[in-house]
C-alpha cells in the first residue's frame, strides 16, 4: 500500500512529489537618527534631561532591533517657528535623508513646540517616530504638536507677565542684591537699591551695548554661523573639498551633490553659491 504523502514543509506534495519549502525573506533592519532637546544651557550643563532622552532611545531602538545611526544633542527653544533657527534638527532630517531612516525623539514636545517647525517637519518627507508613543498616527502627531506649541505660548505668556510684575512692583533679584553687596559690602545704600529696582537689561545702567559691543556680537554670530554650517555639512565637508581640489567647478560640485540626493539645510537643492559658502567659511 502506497503511503499518502503529507502537506508538512519536509513532506512530499500531491501525487508524491516533492514540495517546495519557501523561506520568506528577512525584513530590513530599521534606522533611525535620535534628537534629544533641552531648552536652556543650564540644562545642557547639568545633562539631566540629554542622558534621560539617550536612554529612551536606546530602550526603543532595542525593543525593535533596529540601528540607531546616531543621536545629536541640541540644546535651544522649542518654540521657534523658523526652522533654520534649529540647525541641530536640520541636521537631523538631513541625516536621515541621506540614510533612508526614521527621525526618532523621545516625545513630540522635546523635538518641537512650533507648528510652523512641525509642517517644515512634514514637508521634509523624513519618517518621524518617538518613544513614548510609537505607533502614532500622522494625526496624533500633528494634535500633539499643536498641544506642544499652545503650552509653549502659555509658558511664554506667564514668564511675559512676571517680568512685567517684576518691574511694575520695583522689585530686586537676588543676583542684583549681590552685585551690589559686593560694591557697597553689608551697608547698600538706599539709592542705590532704588536705582535698579523694577529694571532689567538694557534698563540698567551701564548695560547698553557700545559700537564695539555690537561688533563684537555681530563677529560672535559670524563665528555661530560657521559653526552651526560646519555641523550641518560635516559629513559632506571632505568630499567638497577634495573636488574643488581636483578641479572641478562650484556648479559641477553642486551638480554631484544633488545627483547623490543631498539637500541643503533648508531642504533645497544645491547650487553653486551654497557651495561657495560652505568653501569660503572654511566648513
Amino acid at each position: 500500500m502506497k503511503e499518502r504523502g503529507g502537506f508538512g514543509p519536509f513532506s512530499s506534495g500531491i501525487g508524491g512529489k516533492p514540495s517546495s519549502l519557501t523561506i520568506p525573506e528577512a525584513l530590513p533592519v530599521e534606522k533611525f537618527v535620535g534628537l534629544v532637546r533641552v531648552s536652556s544651557a543650564e540644562q545642557g550643563d547639568s545633562r539631566l534631561g540629554l542622558e534621560s532622552g539617550h536612554a529612551e532611545l536606546a530602550r526603543y531602538v532595542a525593543s525593535v532591533g533596529g540601528t540607531l545611526i546616531t543621536v545629536l544633542e541640541e540644546v535651544e527653544s522649542g518654540t521657534h517657528d523658523e526652522i533654520v533657527d534649529r540647525p541641530t534638527l536640520l541636521k537631523a532630517l538631513t541625516l536621515c535623508k541621506r540614510h533612508k531612516a526614521t527621525l526618532l525623539a523621545p516625545r513630540v514636545d522635546r523635538m518641537v513646540r512650533s507648528t510652523c517647525v512641525h509642517t517644515d517637519i512634514k514637508r521634509s518627507k523624513v519618517p518621524l517616530r518617538f518613544a513614548d508613543n510609537p505607533n502614532a498616527t500622522e494625526v496624533i502627531i500633528d494634535i500633539q504638536a499643536a498641544l506642544a506649541a499652545d503650552a509653549g505660548r502659555k509658558i511664554s505668556e506667564t514668564t511675559r507677565n512676571a517680568l512685567r510684575a517684576y518691574r511694575e512692583g520695583g522689585r530686586v533679584s537676588k543676583r542684583l542684591m549681590a552685585i551690589l553687596a559686593e560694591r557697597y559690602g553689608e551697608s547698600i545704600p538706599q539709592e542705590a537699591i532704588d536705582g535698579v529696582a523694577g529694571k532689567l537689561g538694557s534698563q540698567l545702567v551701564g548695560c547698553h551695548l557700545t559700537e564695539q559691543g555690537r561688533s563684537k556680537g555681530r563677529a560672535k554670530g559670524n563665528v555661530k554661523q560657521a559653526r552651526e554650517a560646519r555641523e550641518v555639512y560635516a559629513d559632506l565637508i571632505d568630499d567638497i573639498g577634495k573636488w574643488r581640489a581636483d578641479g572641478v567647478s562650484l556648479r559641477g560640485i553642486a551638480a554631484r551633490l544633488n545627483e547623490q540626493g543631498q539637500v541643503t539645510r533648508t531642504g533645497l537643492a544645491w547650487s553653486h553659491v551654497q557651495v561657495r559658502n560652505i568653501l569660503k567659511r572654511g566648513a
